[in-house]
C-alpha cells in the first residue's frame, strides 16, 4: 500500500494534503481566524487579498518593541493604535481575573522585526507561565481572555480529504488494450452480438477498484485515530466535548475547539 497522506507543518500546525478548508496562517501563543487557503500539506497558498481587519493587524511587521515593565492595559492601547483604531481589542477581565491577570499585570518585552502576533503571543506568555491566556480574532474583534473561556466555543468544520485517500491507477498496467486483429474479425460479424470483444486486458481491474474503495474507509479511521492520538488527545470524547466522525467516505466532520481546528488544518475561519 503506498503512503496514506503526505503532511506538512506550518508553524507549528499539522496540515493535512487534500483538505480545502483549512487556512495557512496561525499562531502559537493564541489562536485566529479570517483568511482562507487549502491544507493537509499539499496545496497550502496564501491569504485573500482582501482579509479582516484583526488578519491585517496581526500579520502587520513592526520594527521591533523594547517595554520595561509595561503594564497590561498599555499593551491592549498599543495593539488599538497599531490597528488605527480598526480592530475591537477585547479583554475578558472575569476569565483574565481568574488567571490572575489584571491591567496593571507586567509585560517587559524587547523584540526586533516580528509580527504583531509575534508580540501579542510573547507578552500572553509573559502573564501566564502555563500559557492559560489567548486570544482569538475574527473581523475586526480580537479577544483575550483564558483559554478555557475561549474553548467553550466548538465549531463544526468539515475537512474534505479526498485527494488523500485514492491513488492514481497506472493506467500503463490496467488500462483496457483494444486488439486490432479480433476487431477486423468481428468487423463483419453483423449486430448479433456473437463477436468477441475488442478490449483485452481488463480482467481484474472491476476487482481492483473495488479493492480501493474497500480501503477507503480503512485510511480514513487511520487518520481519525492519528488525529485524536496526537492533537489535544484529551479534548476528545468521553473524556472532551470534541467528536470526529466520518462522512460520506470522502471526510472528517470535527467538532472542537478553534484551536484544535487550527492545529489540524492551519488559520481558521468562520464559514
Amino acid at each position: 500500500m503506498s503512503k496514506l497522506f503526505s503532511s506538512v507543518a506550518v508553524g507549528g500546525v499539522l496540515l493535512l494534503a487534500g483538505s480545502t478548508s483549512a487556512q495557512v496562517y496561525s499562531t502559537e501563543g493564541g489562536y485566529a481566524h479570517g483568511g482562507s487557503g487549502p491544507a493537509f500539506g499539499r496545496n497550502v497558498s496564501v491569504l485573500r487579498a482582501s482579509q479582516p481587519p484583526v488578519t491585517t493587524l496581526l500579520r502587520k511587521r513592526v520594527a521591533g518593541v523594547d517595554w520595561l515593565e509595561r503594564t497590561f492595559e498599555e499593551v491592549l492601547n498599543w495593539l488599538r493604535s497599531e490597528s488605527d483604531d480598526n480592530v475591537n481589542v477585547l479583554p475578558r477581565w472575569n476569565s483574565l481575573n481568574a488567571e490572575g491577570v489584571d491591567k496593571e499585570s507586567l509585560i517587559t518585552l524587547k523584540l526586533v522585526d516580528v509580527t504583531i502576533a509575534e508580540v501579542l503571543s510573547e507578552a500572553l506568555r509573559q502573564l501566564s507561565d502555563d500559557r492559560r491566556v489567548a486570544y482569538r480574532g475574527r473581523d475586526n474583534m480580537l479577544w483575550i481572555s483564558s483559554k478555557d473561556d475561549l474553548g467553550r466555543d466548538l465549531p463544526v468544520k468539515v475537512y474534505n480529504v479526498t485527494d488523500i485517500l485514492f491513488e492514481v491507477p497506472d493506467m500503463g498496467r490496467s488500462a483496457p488494450i483494444i486488439d486490432l486483429d479480433k476487431a477486423s474479425q468481428s468487423g463483419g460479424s453483423g449486430g448479433g452480438g456473437q463477436g468477441q470483444s475488442v478490449f483485452t486486458g481488463s480482467a481484474g481491474q472491476a476487482e481492483e477498484l473495488e479493492q480501493e474503495e474497500s480501503e477507503v474507509e480503512e485510511r480514513l479511521e487511520e487518520i481519525r485515530d492519528m488525529i485524536i492520538a496526537i492533537i489535544e488527545p484529551t479534548s476528545w470524547g468521553p473524556a472532551g466535548l470534541g467528536s470526529i466522525e466520518i462522512f460520506n467516505n470522502r471526510a472528517l466532520v470535527v467538532r472542537n475547539t478553534i484551536e484544535v481546528h487550527e492545529m489540524i488544518g492551519g488559520f481558521f475561519k468562520h464559514e
